[in-house]
């Protein structure tokens, strides 16, 4: 007769439990609202999972590297810095909007280090300004 590996499990404050996969190759912890964090350890290395209400993070310095960086909120999503705020690519930068797309600046530039600037409208294309020069 074979014996099944249980899962050893421990009780922990406010209705959450641990339980450590028969392997050792995971824990997990459970709440009320279901898992809420895995950590699974495979070839290639530990993979984590979290699931929760909401996550804040306070740190000096936050540094993420990774291979490729992806990030989606289903209401919305907004970056905010007291100081400067730079975007940097070795690649191209697309940026996309369903609706308006505006940027806003004391001043603002558009400078093309190689090549053309392309300004496309299916409509009318407006420039409003104390002086225009061109060339």
């Amino acid at each position: 007769m074979h014996s099944k590996k249980k899962h050893h499990s421990i009780a922990l404050a406010h209705d959450h439990r641990l339980e450590v996969s028969p392997g050792g190759e995971s824990l997990t912890i459970h709440g009320a609202s279901g898992v809420e964090l895995v950590l699974t350890a495979g070839p290639e290395g530990v993979r984590v999972q979290l699931s929760a209400a909401a996550l804040d993070i306070s740190t000096g310095i936050l540094n993420l590297d990774c291979r490729r960086f992806e990030l989606h909120a289903s209401e919305g999503a907004r970056f905010s810095t007291d100081g400067d705020f730079e975007i940097s690519a070795a690649g191209d930068v697309d940026v996309r909007a369903s609706g308006h797309a505006r940027l806003q600046g004391r001043e603002s530039r558009i400078r093309a280090t190689g090549g053309d600037v392309e300004v496309d409208a299916r409509d009318e294309v407006r420039v409003l300004g104390e002086r225009i020069s061109l060339n």
